[in-house]
């Protein structure tokens, strides 16, 4: 998943979808354009790029396509446009798919913000405490650990945090314990600098006040 590579937050990966969205809008009329020069090289390189970009962001499907028709180019050199019709087509389908997921899921994002859900924790101390419980019962007790995630997921919902709650919990359901403990250690990173952050912004506020 996209979400694990930036330690599960949430912020950071919508801005990494954001340039997603912006940098690869225009790409197949750009591939278009190369394949229309026979400019298969910089094509491949071209692809190589949004492959890398769809790896990134977790999206599986179009890493794959990307990759094949990487692969495809650098085996067969001066194919012609009819030749990678089908390979062409899939990838074209598939980016616009994800960009339109992408459009869906910051939708979604700027509703909450506008129906001011909040995106803070309300109880950073609360919430690190269960995290710490469940980094530890994962190497005793798995049923336990399940039983602390759901009271995490009722402390995160409606946060920047409850995307990340849900991928451990997707780790565990694969028992993917060794992934789901890295998550959560950087989960507690993160939320430990937000806890920081936010102290500061109440104390700014109250100085201004």
């Amino acid at each position: 998943m996209g979400l694990s590579r930036i330690g599960g937050d949430w912020s950071a990966y919508q801005n990494l979808l954001k340039r997603f969205q912006k940098n690869y809008q225009d790409f197949v009329t750009q591939l278009q354009t190369l394949f229309d020069e026979q400019k298969q090289v910089q094509a491949q390189r071209f692809i190589h790029t949004l492959k890398g970009a769809a790896g990134n962001i977790g999206a599986d499907q179009l890493y794959q396509i990307s990759a094949h028709l990487e692969q495809t180019l650098r085996d067969q050199k001066n194919l012609t446009f009819s030749e990678l019709r089908q390979d062409w087509l899939s990838l074209q389908q598939e980016l616009q798919q994800v960009q339109e997921s992408i459009t869906d899921l910051l939708t979604d994002e700027t509703s909450l913000k506008h129906n001011k859900i909040s995106s803070q924790i309300s109880d950073f101390s609360e919430v690190l405490a269960i995290v710490s419980n469940i980094t530890e019962l994962l190497e005793t007790n798995l049923a336990d650990a399940i039983d602390y995630l759901e009271a995490l997921k009722q402390r995160t919902q409606g946060t920047s945090w409850h995307r990340a709650v849900q991928e451990i919990d997707q780790n565990l359901a694969d028992f993917d314990t060794d992934r789901a403990q890295q998550l959560l250690v950087q989960m507690a990173r993160n939320i430990e600098r937000e806890e920081v952050h936010h102290v500061h912004q109440q104390t700014e506020d109250s100085d201004c006040g």
